[in-house]
């Protein structure tokens, strides 16, 4: 999380998934090795599995760079979006903890939009999900790279949503 001129930006944080899934390319890259000698069907699908598991890691890791969420006075953004989304037009909105198999914790922000509002064009992000039948979005992150609660996150939102909607009236 960093702030400039009045906006924060909150980032993404999996460093024990991107370590899980590197070891598992290497550990496929060094079977290959041992395995492409005595069998070479074995050994190469052995490279290939570690292929696959290298970009999957490099992928996370560029994920990991860029924000998922950037707050602004005029409104929000999140991922690849391309445009924000004003804060006139939430109505209301909630952050959630779930627990992922006891081990891992996912938090979602919810946002519920006004009736008259429709969002343009969506990102092909998959941690984001947009119901038109009760008009909300959601967005799922792993966890923050700043250890963050529920509560503060809420907070932060919140303080920028009131921020707007304040200097709207005025």
């Amino acid at each position: 999380m960093s702030s400039q001129h009045n906006e924060k930006f909150f980032f993404e944080s999996a460093p024990w998934t991107v370590t899980t899934i590197a070891a598992f390319s290497l550990f496929c890259f060094a079977a290959a090795f041992y395995k492409i000698g005595h069998d070479k069907f074995k050994g190469i699908m052995a490279i290939v599995i570690g292929i696959g598991l290298a970009w999957l890691a490099v992928r996370m890791v560029l994920r990991l760079k860029k924000p998922f969420l950037r707050l602004r006075p005029s409104g929000f953004s999140f991922s690849d979006f391309a445009c924000e989304i004003p804060w006139d037009k939430v109505v209301e909105f909630r952050v959630i903890t779930q627990d992922v198999y006891a081990v891992t914790s996912t938090i979602n922000i919810i946002f519920v939009l006004a009736e008259n509002y429709e969002p343009p064009t969506f990102t092909p992000d998959s941690r984001v999900k947009y119901k038109r039948e009760n008009r909300t979005l959601h967005i799922s992150v792993n966890g923050l790279r700043v250890p963050l609660t529920t509560v503060l996150l809420s907070h932060e939102i919140d303080a920028f949503r009131n921020r707007a909607l304040k200097s709207a009236e005025q």
